[in-house]
């Protein structure tokens, strides 16, 4: 089989618009509640001195601070407005392109401060993808009053728009972005700590660190796992060795899909846990964990929606 046969199987095979859809319809859902409770206090890095300002881009056009705390408000209201249009799919294409926007502004103005790490880059990658697919085809307002208008026309376009693969290379460049982020971070583990990262007391060292640093949830400080974890050396290095496996493994679920559910579902558990144990700084990262579900495949399964009118 030709390399560009794989490369077009992997991104273009037939694939229905439910799965794109509802990913979607979560996503932004849980980004909006996210952004709205957790990061409503990042407001206040527009108050800061303009002597901690070292922009990235876009926002390395300004050479000070552009945004006021008022200002900044707005855009982070903005932004939740059109996560909620977006998850509903009220002008999706217009609605998911503006949050992208707005996400990229916020994210690179938090970052010109130097708050943000590559848990926040993911999220806004993510947020391009969309924007720039056919992820309101279903499950949608825009769709709905659509199908009012002509149910016939509307199955025939998305017949033809499922022989395209246009639902499908999203999904499958989302993933890719995930298993990146995780690959990447094993690699970073081993050029920067070597074998060390994993025999030495790191994990150990960070439960501790994590701990007193008050970087937990006040449910993972009331329950101090990190602090009784770490009382047991040999378990510490053995969560160190089990992380880098998990991490590497990502790639494999691109591939395989009993590697898919041993994989996700175990850097799933990963960062429940690390929520618990260490820090509450990734937990934002569970919404990019809603690309790889089938999950046109499970509710058919459970029969809990009609998914079958859009089986072709």
């Amino acid at each position: 089989m030709s390399i560009y046969k794989r490369w077009s199987d992997f991104f273009f095979s037939k694939a229905g618009p439910f799965n794109l859809s509802f990913t979607r319809l979560i996503f932004y859902l849980f980004l909006a509640q996210y952004t709205y409770f957790q990061d409503q206090f990042s407001k206040y890095w527009a108050s800061l001195p303009g002597e901690l300002w070292h922009p990235v881009a876009p926002m390395s056009f300004f050479s000070a601070p552009p945004l006021s705390v008022t200002q900044y408000i707005i855009l982070f209201n903005t932004f939740i407005v059109f996560c909620l249009l977006s998850s509903i799919g009220l002008f999706t294409r217009i609605s998911t392109l503006s949050c992208a926007l707005t996400g990229t502004m916020i994210y690179s103005f938090r970052v010109s401060f130097l708050e943000g790490s590559h848990d926040n880059l993911t999220t806004v990658v993510f947020l391009w993808i969309f924007a720039f697919s056919q992820c309101g085809e279903s499950l949608s307002l825009d769709s709905f009053f659509l199908k009012k208008r002509g149910a016939k026309e509307n199955i025939k376009r998305l017949k033809q728009k499922v022989g395209e693969g246009v639902f499908n290379w999203p999904i499958k460049l989302m993933m890719i972005v995930f298993c990146s982020v995780y690959v990447s971070a094993a690699f970073s583990k081993l050029y920067n700590g070597g074998l060390e990262w994993i025999w030495g007391d790191t994990v150990k060292n960070y439960f501790i660190f994590s701990h007193y640093k008050t970087d937990l949830d006040r449910l993972g400080l009331s329950l101090g796992l990190g602090l009784k974890l770490s009382q047991f050396p040999l378990l510490c290095k053995v969560s160190g060795l089990l992380t880098l496996v998990v991490e590497l493994g990502t790639i494999l679920a691109l591939f395989n899909t009993n590697a898919k559910r041993v994989f996700i579902t175990a850097m799933f558990v990963w960062h429940i846990m690390f929520f618990f144990t260490s820090s509450n700084g990734f937990i934002n990262m569970t919404i990019l964990f809603f690309c790889w579900p089938d999950w046109k495949g499970l509710f058919d399964k459970w029969n809990l929606f009609r998914t079958k009118v859009y089986s072709f």
